[in-house]
């Protein structure tokens, strides 16, 4: 359900009315909002914990304001940033990743979204100092689903963060076995591609995941990159019949909307998807991987 009282209006009231930071301060704690130091730039992130939600906004202030919560002590430097303010980034180095609004819910890996700029540093996106290799094909140029983002924020962060543009047709990636890399140890190996003989007898080709919604795309490939689903990762437009004589089966991710966000558990599992339709039921269709489809790669994905 939504806030009754956003706490956000609680400091956009202040800071808008001309107050100070002091005042500020005062007002959130009034409301008992929790505020938190953001950065070494005399600025104050406002965590809306009031509304259940991991979103942040960054209010300026002319000087800190000592308050009664420490910042935190301290963020780890040691990334080498591959963004900047100009590829998808904010004035204040945050990047998102992936973009807002946040579909991120209670049990998905990983550290909050919105603490990525405590978290990493300026400028830096959590995939960044990570091996994950984005293929691109061989005339050089992003798939078409990917184009807009790779212009604004470049290759890696387009493959990883999205937002993808399947023309509203949704996506599935499979996480395939890697030498040296994943081998589907982490436990969750759940279909075989239509191609492997036996097909519906089996579901040890790899994991298997997508959506019907394009939205859902980068807070799927975060929370499986922090769950160590290591592998090479396929993904490809077109969920539901594209499908068809490609997998045997595949997990779904429900799209989770801003009312949803402040509740929800995990948007893996909350909904009544269940996408099993066989390899038997339907002939076998060359692998839109290697034949032409609006697809993309990712090697050495996922956190080890």
């Amino acid at each position: 359900m939504a806030c009754a009282l956003p706490a956000a209006a609680v400091l956009s009231a202040a800071f808008g009315a001309g107050g100070d930071a002091a005042s500020a301060a005062a007002a959130a704690g009034a409301a008992g909002l929790p505020l938190q130091r953001g950065h070494a730039l005399a600025k104050w992130k406002y965590l809306n914990v009031h509304c259940g939600q991991r979103t942040s906004r960054v209010f300026p202030i002319a000087a800190p304001v000592k308050l009664s919560l420490k910042a935190k002590a301290s963020r780890s430097t040691s990334a080498s940033p591959s963004a900047s303010p100009s590829s998808g980034c904010d004035s204040d180095g945050w990047c998102p990743s992936p973009d807002g609004p946040t579909q991120q819910c209670r049990d998905d890996a990983g550290p909050p979204w919105a603490d990525d700029l405590e978290t990493y540093g300026p400028n830096v996106r959590y995939h960044d100092n990570t091996p994950a290799e984005p293929i691109l094909p061989a005339d050089g140029a992003c798939p078409g689903a990917l184009a807009g983002a790779c212009a604004s924020k470049g290759v890696k962060a387009a493959y990883l963060d999205g937002p993808i543009d399947c023309g509203g047709q949704g996506w599935f990636c499979r996480i395939m076995p890697q030498p040296g890399w994943g081998d589907c140890s982490y436990g969750d190996c759940n279909f075989a591609n239509c191609a492997t003989p036996d097909a519906d007898e089996l579901d040890t080709d790899g994991h298997c995941h997508g959506s019907d919604d394009d939205s859902t795309y980068g807070w799927w490939v975060r929370d499986h990159h922090f769950r160590g689903y290591t592998g090479t990762l396929n993904c490809c437009c077109g969920w539901g019949a594209p499908m068809y004589g490609v997998v045997n089966r595949c997990d779904y991710r429900k799209p989770v909307s801003g009312d949803e966000v402040a509740t929800c558990r995990d948007a893996n599992e909350e909904h009544d998807v269940d996408f099993n339709p066989t390899c038997d039921a339907h002939p076998l269709k060359p692998d839109p991987v290697t034949n032409g489809g609006m697809c993309w790669t990712v090697r050495s994905f996922a956190a080890k």
